[in-house]
């Protein structure tokens, strides 16, 4: 247990968003330990990422943004295990297992953990490909750690660990600090939430269907006429959802914020919290509001179904017709959302607590 361990958290990630946050929080809270250092590769463009690590006083290195293969990566993830004396390899994410997990092959009394946060591709053929080499890299891998139990069912359904190499370890988040849900950030403008408000907290990318949530709110808002919708975030469909707003003429109805370091505020004044992703891990915006007691609306995928408990927490929804229905139910009836969202923060501070968290990665890594 007092063996010096030197741990280094690879990953890819194109702008600064979940898989940092994730492992942010685990060097951030276990820095400290006695006996333990941390150091961090990532394959990015985005340079909000070093310098966050920066401000954890985190030793970084970054090569530039590979969605699937970075020679660079792979060199300077050699590189550091050696000149570091690295004990322990943790990889994140599937587009960065290939290149990071190399160097298992020349060092082989390196302990490889991989968390592969998405599992699951919207192309079959891609899908199936790529579980086709992941099986052969699994054999450099000690343990493949699942976000929840139907993650590992599905990995040891595709071969790719035995259960006894698969722990779980869902996601969770920092306890936040009440303050920062009224307070409104100086240097920003603010930004008032009308009630009843509809908050999604979202990169506009293709997977998170953006799109999507202007449809659903064309048919609310004919219904519920004070009802507005803020989609918070930005991304590469900012412009193209901003254009499809003043076409459906919801610019009054449907607010596109952009980046706000504010946006925990923002969830914090929401009525509904509605997610329309097509895949996800397990997301942090609905652990979120879980923690602050929101009531949730979210497409029925793998990603969120261990977090909702369908008709308790929230509603799963399978379609625009689905949402509207579920959405407007939850617009009816104020003690019905208070009632779910009383009941996700008891969900959460069972199954998702930080302290539950830490715990399960100390024992990962023995520490």
């Amino acid at each position: 247990m007092n063996e010096k361990k030197n741990i280094l958290e690879v990953y890819y990630e194109p702008s600064f968003s979940g898989i940092t946050r994730h492992v942010g929080q685990i060097v951030e809270h276990l820095k400290g330990n006695p006996g333990l250092s941390f150091h961090i590769l990532c394959s990015t463009n985005d340079e909000r990422i070093p310098e966050y690590y920066k401000k954890l006083g985190v030793p970084v290195e970054t090569v530039s943004g590979a969605k699937y293969f970075s020679f660079k990566g792979m060199w300077k993830a050699f590189r550091i295990v050696k000149k570091r004396k690295i004990s322990h390899v943790h990889i994140h994410n599937l587009q960065s297992i290939f290149w990071a997990n190399s160097s298992r092959i020349i060092l082989p009394g390196v302990k490889f953990y991989f968390t592969p946060h998405i599992i699951n591709f919207e192309n079959q053929l891609v899908d199936s490909l790529f579980y086709f080499i992941w099986r052969y890299f699994s054999v450099f891998t000690d343990k493949v750690i699942a976000l929840s139990g139907i993650q590992k069912i599905y990995l040891v359904a595709k071969g790719i660990k035995s259960e006894e190499d698969i722990p779980v370890i869902p996601n969770s988040i920092t306890p936040i600090d009440e303050t920062i849900l009224t307070e409104k950030y100086k240097e920003e403008n603010p930004l008032d939430i009308s009630s009843p408000s509809i908050v999604s907290v979202i990169r506009l990318v293709r997977q998170k269907q953006p799109f999507k949530i202007i449809d659903i709110a064309r048919e609310i808002c004919r219904h519920f006429p004070d009802a507005t919708f803020y989609i918070v975030g930005d991304g590469p469909l900012y412009e193209k959802l901003q254009r499809r707003i003043l076409e459906e003429g919801l610019e009054r109805r449907v607010i596109v914020t952009g980046f706000r370091r504010d946006a925990l505020r923002i969830l914090h004044c929401a009525d509904i919290v509605l997610s329309t992703s097509k895949w996800e891990g397990l997301p942090y915006t609905l652990l979120e509001a879980m923690y602050l007691g929101k009531p949730i609306i979210a497409s029925d995928i793998d990603g969120h179904r261990p977090l909702i408990k369908n008709g308790q927490i929230g509603y799963l929804a399978t379609s625009s017709e689905d949402y509207i229905q579920k959405i407007s139910h939850l617009l009816e009836n104020r003690e019905l959302r208070k009632e779910m969202g009383g009941a996700g923060r008891k969900y959460f501070d069972r199954y998702f607590s930080f302290d539950l968290f830490l715990n399960n990665i100390r024992d990962l890594y023995k520490i």
